[in-house]
Order: C-alpha cells, then structure tokens, then sequence
C-alpha cells in the first residue's frame, strides 16, 4: 500500500524507482522489485533516491 501511496502523491514513475530501492519482489505492484526486471530509466531514478536519502 506504501508504494502505491507514494505513487499517487508523486507519480508511478517514483513508486517504480521506490520499489526498486527497496528490493521488494514477493509480489511487486509494478513490477520493478528487483535490477532485472527495471528498465534503465528506473534504475537511475532509484540510485537518485537512495543517494537522495543518505544525505
């Protein structure tokens, strides 16, 4: 439900980069939980956020 909160108050392409941040695959809403089934675009986005964060 998270990544699709945080869909919507941003938009899917975060929620796509979020769920690929967070490595979460058990049943991924987007289907980018995991660097195999994320495209180029979404893999930057998440590296961004995650380098975002730890700042």
């Amino acid at each position: 439900m998270g990544l699709h909160l945080a869909a919507r108050l941003s938009d899917e392409r975060v929620g796509r980069a979020m769920e690929l941040a967070l490595e979460y695959d058990p049943e991924p809403p987007f289907g980018t939980g995991s660097p195999e089934k994320a495209d180029a675009q979404t893999q930057a986005l998440a590296m961004t956020l995650l380098a975002d964060s730890a700042t």
